[in-house]
């Protein structure tokens, strides 16, 4: 259930039909508001929802794509294989019959054209034990189809980008303010991806705490692997601050109201000058005198720079 609508409508086909369901979300580092969308999705339902990790296989998959990604850094076929083969390892655990998908054949051109799709099941060793409630009448029967623990002629045939018919479905079910399609994975956002790909070749390595800090903040190159993210509003400092790792600084304004930002892990000390500048550069103050910028974090512990407000030559927006 990935917290989009086609998932929830998959679920509510196969109650229809009396099949009890168990639901499935994957969390990852970069759709931070899916989970929270499961949830609710699965609680309307009355369907009880598993949770389960899936972050480092798919920074592993991004770093090291097996199949094509898409524009920017999804690797999409990559993520559905991994996460088909951890359901099918609980669907064997657990004794569960077969893997259920809001899928619909056509809506995405990397992972849902009829070739991918089978690729996928099968690399996940689940070959015919996907259904896919939604456009199953296009596709081959599946084994649960076969031996009748769903009724095939009961299931659709929806096909393309168009969401009509989910939207007639979901009117169907009652589902009020039906959510929209499941796309909030921030590798397909062109933003986001320039950012982390900024990261990446400064030397920062991607791991969930980076995933993390990067949707909260502007990001500055600054020299050589030096990268400063800087806060856009009240929510990104407080997450950039609650984010802060031993080896990191955090910058924040004491003369006036402003940004913190963080200085990522291998930030030069003689450069938080120019941090601090960045930071005067965003805050709000009395006068034309120079901005107190807060310094806390590695080795030199706390301390307070003046700091011009200023973007220092050499300070890149990514």
């Amino acid at each position: 259930m990935s917290g989009g609508l086609d998932s929830i409508l998959a679920v509510r086909v196969l109650m229809e039909q009396g099949v009890p369901v168990t639901a499935i979300h994957f969390t990852t580092p970069f759709s931070p508001s899916a989970p929270a969308q499961a949830r609710q999705l699965a609680g309307a339902a009355g369907v009880v929802l598993l949770e389960r990790p899936y972050g480092a296989e798919l920074i592993a998959a991004v770093l090291d794509p097996q199949h094509a990604k898409g524009r920017h850094l999804n690797p999409c076929i990559d993520c559905k294989i991994g996460m088909f083969r951890k359901a099918g390892e609980i669907m064997g655990a657990e004794g569960y019959g077969f893997l259920v998908t809001g899928e619909v054949l056509g809506q995405r051109p990397l992972s849902q054209h009829m070739r991918a799709l089978m690729l996928i099941e099968r690399e996940a060793g689940l070959e015919r034990l996907v259904l896919r409630p939604l456009s199953a009448g296009l596709l081959p029967p599946t084994i649960p189809e076969e031996r009748g623990w769903v009724d095939r002629a009961r299931l659709l045939s929806v096909e393309g980008r168009t969401r009509k018919a989910q939207f007639a479905l979901a009117e169907k079910f009652g589902i009020k303010d039906p959510p929209t399609p499941a796309g909030g994975c921030l590798l397909t956002d062109p933003g986001y991806t320039r950012r982390l790909s900024d990261a990446m070749r400064g030397g920062l390595v991607l791991d969930g705490h980076l995933a993390e800090v990067l949707q909260h903040g502007r990001l500055y190159r600054m020299e050589g692997a030096a990268r400063l993210v800087v806060g856009r509003n009240q929510a990104d400092n407080e997450a950039l601050a609650g984010l802060k790792l031993p080896t990191e600084h955090l910058l924040c304004p004491l003369s006036g109201r402003g940004p913190t930002a963080l200085a990522l892990t291998g930030f030069p000390a003689e450069f938080l000058p120019a941090a601090a500048s960045v930071v005067a550069r965003y805050t709000d103050r009395e006068g034309d005198g120079p901005v107190e910028v807060q310094v806390d974090g590695g080795e030199a512990g706390s301390r307070v720079l003046a700091a011009a407000p200023a973007i220092p030559g050499g300070a890149v927006l990514v």
